[in-house]
């Protein structure tokens, strides 16, 4: 038996069988939840795909890759002034697309008084200035 989806036919062989007559209610609600997720996804403007992506990490099944902090100017700073004075700390994750994969950009803050914070500005500016100079 074929049902046709615009022009794909849909036909059982392509679907795995799950025996659902002795299903938990902890796993009905974990399928009401991916139901509700991609209906809610899509609603917000999410492609079919987007939201399948989204529930496929929500759930762990799909890793995302981070973007690589170490290697960022930024922490190239952080380490030369001095992590332990001005205390970075993810706080989450911005979700984009590069080169057609997903990745997570992490949101860093710092936390320190303001002297130091001033010193750490001042560090960055000079490391500017001398980068400018060496050209």
């Amino acid at each position: 038996m074929a049902i046709e989806v615009g022009d794909k036919p849909l036909t059982g062989d392509r679907i795995e069988p799950v025996d659902t007559s002795h299903i938990k209610e902890s796993e009905k609600n974990i399928a009401d939840k991916v139901v509700k997720d991609i209906a809610h996804l899509t609603e917000s403007g999410l492609t079919l795909e987007q939201a399948f992506t989204k529930v496929r990490q929500d759930f762990k099944l799909q890793e995302t890759k981070v973007w690589p902090v170490e290697k960022t100017l930024f922490w190239q700073c952080v380490n030369e002034f001095g992590k332990e004075k001005i205390n970075p700390m993810a706080q989450g994750y911005t979700l984009t697309m590069m080169n057609g994969e997903d990745i997570k950009i992490p949101h860093f803050c710092i936390a320190a008084d303001i002297d130091i914070m001033e010193e750490f500005v001042q560090f960055i500016f000079k490391k500017g200035v001398k980068v400018g100079e060496d050209k």
